[in-house]
């Protein structure tokens, strides 16, 4: 899995892949900050639920 901000014509795109390269989600910002904010915050999440589901086995 893996989650890039990247420059995407007026704005900055937030991309989710998974390991096999295919695109699950994109989202679309106008300002950089906001972009790796939100990122910082997915991935975050995305681990969070990693870590719940690791502790339910």
């Amino acid at each position: 899995m893996t989650i890039d901000v990247m420059r995407d014509g007026s704005g900055f795109l937030v991309r989710h892949l998974a390991e096999s390269g295919e695109i699950l989600a994109e989202i679309r910002f106008a300002l950089k900050a906001e972009a790796e904010d939100f990122a910082r915050d997915w991935r975050d999440w995305l681990g969070d639920l990693g870590r719940r589901a690791g502790s339910a086995a």
